[in-house]
């Protein structure tokens, strides 16, 4: 009878736990069910830069020019192909290209985008576009082996033309004076793409000034906040497309004090707010070829700057925007590899297959060379030989030429090339002079180092920390400049051409930079002679009366010259020890790191690539 009870027992047992697993997976199983299948699935690429392979030839002269970009142009037609093969055979249904879809909006390349785009289209699913500060009125070549010739562009009537199906046949709305237009994505869904690009020609030469400037007006910016605000009074949730961000993904800093304004739609801040009040909480954009969320907040209303990076360079990403019944999920794929059909002629074999099975490897190592060579050709001769002017340098003389060229040569390029270890002339060899041993990592040089960052910020999601080892790498490889400039006798070198300026020493700076990471600039009358130089080239009259300073005050007058905000509007006195020393960890961390690098280095919340956004406001990256 004992056994039976306890046979009941367990038997009862068993049943209530299966009953309670059974009960407590129904909640589970009806919320898989209700968010199994997206409402809506979106493709979204930016800054395609087709440039047709029909448009060029692999000349010098076009590799130079696209080495300059760093984005993969002799690939871009590939790249674009490959990318339209994947969103035809996924499950998304629609495809939305935030403008800059040719390089230089030459009109073989145009063509070429609208018939891949044709082709997504019959396959069923629905392709959007809106133009980019490349597209229109630009100038426009042809690549060959015998040179460059000019070819033909297209004008904003012809762009509408060239994209009517993608947009403007179904736009149920259109602006007058842009192409932007209001089309419905599905019965719940409705798409505001925005055209604030400037394409207005110059009379002299037929083409666009100012390339690169947004143009939002206050009528434009009055038409967007009434389309948002009419499809959510008709229960429509609006979904915006735009080339140029509307929020300040590079930071607050950068945009208001270091004045990067072409990097986003101008009057950004009343823009912003608009769409806020309006009610659009997603926004999609592109032009700065990174990967970033930016979000404002207010009255319990959200709106995301969702900017996806060009899909011609690295990291290659292809975002997906999937809203379910409690959530919206945003995420991101690169482009790993090129259909082998698509590949070109003239690329090698061993390219071939690399870029059939790590295009994201190729990107990686290909952005590294190209934008080497983008800094190099913005800091020539010719750009130093324009600061020579500035000193008071007589530019034109066979003096100063040399010397702009060996600057170039023996100091620039010795710190962009410097090693970050071994023994001499790196960065280990230099902090080891000063008893400094800077930590292990896989770095090989100080471009490397700059590149990580910088790939960091194309990939988003930046995780940089002051305290990490990449930090103290950094901030020796620039106090190794300064070891550079004094090995190369930069200041020697030019007080002989002009010498009016005070040739400067700066071995007696060294040690206290590396060791307790301050700029003792009142060791051996450096500041003075830094000063005086000032003096003899005007440069500061306006802010300084030279006359009638202190010799013995020397620091006083570097504070008053600080804190005038004449560099980068920035008062840098702050960093000015007790001990008359300047901090320079503090300038690192606070100026660097916190203020330029304040989303550039640091990443801000929320998650830049895999994004889920819960209805009640909840997000969490994926």
């Amino acid at each position: 009878m004992k056994g039976i009870l306890n046979l009941k027992r367990t038997t009862i047992m068993v049943v209530a736990v299966f009953s309670a697993l059974i009960l407590a997976t129904i909640p589970l199983a009806t919320y898989l069910v209700k968010n199994r299948d997206p409402e809506i699935n979106i493709a979204i690429v930016s800054d395609t830069h087709v440039m047709a392979e029909s448009q060029f030839e692999m000349s010098e002269e076009f590799m130079e020019y696209a080495s300059r970009g760093q984005k993969l142009l002799f690939l871009s037609e590939a790249i674009f192909k490959t990318m339209i093969d994947e969103k035809i055979e996924d499950k998304s249904d629609f495809l939305l290209i935030t403008g800059d879809l040719t390089d230089d909006g030459g009109r073989l390349s145009h063509e070429l985008v609208a018939s891949e785009l044709r082709r997504y289209e019959q396959s069923g699913k629905k392709a959007f576009v809106v133009p980019g500060n490349h597209d229109i009125n630009n100038r426009s070549s042809i690549y060959t082996l015998e040179g460059k010739t000019e070819t033909e562009n297209i004008s904003a009537e012809e762009f509408y033309e060239i994209y009517r199906e993608f947009g403007y046949d179904e736009a149920i709305v259109r602006d007058d004076n842009t192409l932007s237009y209001v089309a419905e994505l599905d019965k719940n869904h409705r798409l505001i793409a925005i055209d604030c690009s400037f394409y207005e020609v110059n009379r002299e030469d037929g083409y666009v000034d100012g390339r690169h400037s947004p143009n939002m007006t206050e009528e434009l910016s009055l038409w967007c906040k009434a389309q948002v605000e009419t499809a959510i009074s008709e229960d429509k949730t609006p979904i915006g497309i735009i080339h140029f961000p509307a929020l300040p993904h590079l930071g607050e800093f950068v945009y208001n004090t270091l004045g990067a304004t072409e990097s986003l739609v101008n009057g950004y801040e009343e823009f912003s707010e608009m769409l806020l009040d309006a009610g659009l909480k997603y926004l999609f954009s592109g032009h700065m070829h990174s990967q970033d969320i930016y979000k404002v907040e207010k009255d319990g209303k959200t709106l995301y700057d969702i900017e996806t990076a060009a899909l011609s360079n690295y990291p290659l990403p292809i975002r997906h925007f999937k809203e379910y019944k409690d959530y919206t999920d945003i995420t991101t794929v690169s482009l790993n590899g090129l259909k082998e059909a698509y590949i070109p002629d003239f690329v090698s074999a061993e390219d071939k297959e690399t870029l059939n099975t790590n295009l994201y490897q190729y990107a990686e190592e290909f952005v590294n060379d190209s934008m080497k060579a983008k800094v190099m050709n913005k800091i020539d001769t010719d750009t130093l030989l324009a600061l020579f002017r500035q000193l008071g340098i007589d530019r034109s003389t066979p003096e100063a030429i040399a010397l702009a060229e060996d600057v170039y040569n023996n100091m620039l390029l010795s710190f962009f090339d410097l090693p970050m270890y071994g023994e001499g002339l790196t960065v280990s060899g230099i902090a080891s002079t000063y008893d400094i041993d800077i930590p292990v990592s896989s770095y090989e040089s100080v471009w490397d180092l700059a590149m990580s960052l910088l790939k960091n910020n194309y990939r988003g999601d930046e995780s940089f920390d002051k305290n990490s080892p990449e930090a103290t790498l950094l901030r020796y490889s620039i106090y190794s400049a300064f070891y550079i400039m004094d090995d190369y006798d930069l200041f020697g070198k030019l007080s002989v051409l002009q010498p009016e300026l005070q040739s400067v020493d700066l071995s007696l700076i060294l040690p206290t930079l590396f060791q307790e990471d301050k700029l003792d600039l009142t060791e051996g009358d450096i500041l003075k002679g830094i000063l005086k130089s000032l003096r003899s080239l005007g440069s500061f009259s306006n802010y300084i009366d030279f006359d009638n300073f202190d010799p013995n005050g020397v620091m006083d007058l570097a504070k008053l010259l600080l804190s005038t905000k004449i560099l980068l509007n920035y008062d840098f006195s702050i960093f000015i020890g007790e001990d008359n020393t300047i901090l320079f960890k503090d300038i690192f961390d606070v100026f660097l790191i916190d203020e330029i690098g304040g989303n550039l280095l640091i990443d801000e919340a929320p998650q830049d690539n895999n994004l889920r956004v819960y209805n009640d406001g909840r997000e969490e990256g994926i």
